[in-house]
């Protein structure tokens, strides 16, 4: 029994790509060659949110409102529908305020890098740019929101 245990947790983190949690609620998706699929789990319930099919989510996000954000291949979604095209963010982040931040990263011959931006209603804002050829892995704020 132990052994069938293990595996069972073992396959689950190869196939749940990002897990997002607060109080009550787990969403988390599931990736595979030709889609990936949203989920919600609420109290021992797990409901499907959203199937991108063709698409690789690589973050998610979700805000007080229950919106949710996708980083996909070459763009962003919000609730399903592109919030922001031909953008490679690798992570995404919603502060206290519903502010949505990511990390993209830019490479050419010559160059490789991350910038963290915060979208706002004109656009996005750059906020802090990574030295050359490093990448951002994981966004999130401190106890005072501190990105």
């Amino acid at each position: 029994m132990r052994k069938f245990t293990f595996l069972l947790i073992f396959f689950f983190f190869i196939l749940v790509s990002n897990v997002l949690a607060d109080n009550t609620k787990v969403y988390f998706t599931v990736n595979s060659q030709v889609s990936s699929t949203l989920y919600k789990y609420v109290n021992g319930n797990v409901t499907q949110v959203h199937t991108f099919v063709g698409a690789y989510v690589y973050s998610i996000a979700v805000d007080s409102k229950g919106n949710f954000y996708a980083a996909l291949p070459n763009s962003i979604v919000k609730n399903g529908q592109i919030l922001l095209n031909n953008v490679n963010a690798l992570d995404l982040f919603v502060d206290s305020n519903d502010t949505l931040y990511y990390a993209e990263t830019r490479s050419s011959p010559s160059l490789y890098n991350s910038i963290i931006y915060r979208l706002t209603p004109t656009g996005p804002v750059q906020v802090y740019s990574a030295p050359p050829y490093n990448e951002i892995f994981g966004l999130g704020v401190d106890s005072i929101g501190n990105l």
